[in-house]
């Protein structure tokens, strides 16, 4: 995990809530960076939890805070809540107090997780494949795609694209589903297993799917409508 200051240019607002008579000139001051650093070591737990990669790298920076805030030096330890849900977030907040004197200010923190991603280099029509020739990775802050993002050719074993997908698009998990291997009206075979016995029918698909759906097929002996798992092209297995 890294603090790294990319948002240096930016000034945000710090909301601080005074719960003390007002200061006075000789009093002395909380110093800023201690507030930030109290604020980012709090978050700790939250990168820890997203990323058990040491070789990732996390980017924190805490919010600016004004200079000219004055508050009085705390006489305890500084305590920092972390407001929000424990998701890593591009933005979220962390309350850091005093007990004395009594005053608490909100800081805002920001993130950044660099990783690289596939983005496609040519067009993929609906249903087609995508294959390694496809693609390219590049870098990106994925806490900026709120819909996930695609890391691992694992992820597109065995599916095909939901719609068109134009040259230069970031796969996201739901630009792709599995491919279907059983199709509507297609002979099948039905497997029904149990401890005691296994059998096995023939069949007509129902419905179409893909390998872990559950889809309806008839009997063409019995001519009753069965449920069953896909379990590889032409198959399916129903459990009694």
């Amino acid at each position: 995990m890294k603090y790294k200051n990319f948002f240096s240019k930016k000034n945000f607002f710090i909301l601080a809530i005074f719960l003390t008579s007002p200061s006075y000139p000789n009093e002395t001051r909380q110093n800023i960076d201690d507030i930030m650093i109290v604020a980012l070591e709090s978050t700790k737990h939250i990168t820890q939890q997203t990323s058990n990669n040491i070789s990732e790298s996390i980017h924190l920076e805490a919010g600016h805070i004004d200079p000219r805030l004055k508050l009085v030096a705390c006489l305890n330890t500084l305590n920092a809540n972390h407001l929000g849900s424990n998701s890593l977030q591009s933005r979220f907040s962390v309350e850091v107090s005093c007990s004395n004197p009594r005053w608490r200010i909100i800081v805002p923190i920001y993130a950044q997780w660099p990783k690289k991603v596939f983005r496609l280099t040519k067009s993929i029509e609906r249903n087609q494949a995508i294959h390694l020739g496809d693609l390219e990775m590049i870098e990106i802050d994925i806490l900026r795609q709120p819909n996930g993002v695609i890391t691992k050719l694992d992820e597109l074993k065995e599916k095909v694209a939901k719609r068109r997908l134009n040259s230069g698009s970031v796969l996201q998990p739901g630009m792709v589903e599995f491919k279907k291997i059983i199709e509507k009206n297609q002979s099948v075979i039905i497997e029904a297993n149990s401890n005691n016995f296994s059998v096995k029918m023939t069949g007509v698909a129902l419905q179409s799917g893909a390998r872990g759906e559950i889809i309806q097929a008839r009997n063409s002996r019995s001519d009753r409508i069965v449920e069953g798992e896909i379990i590889e092209t032409g198959r399916i297995r129903v459990r009694y």
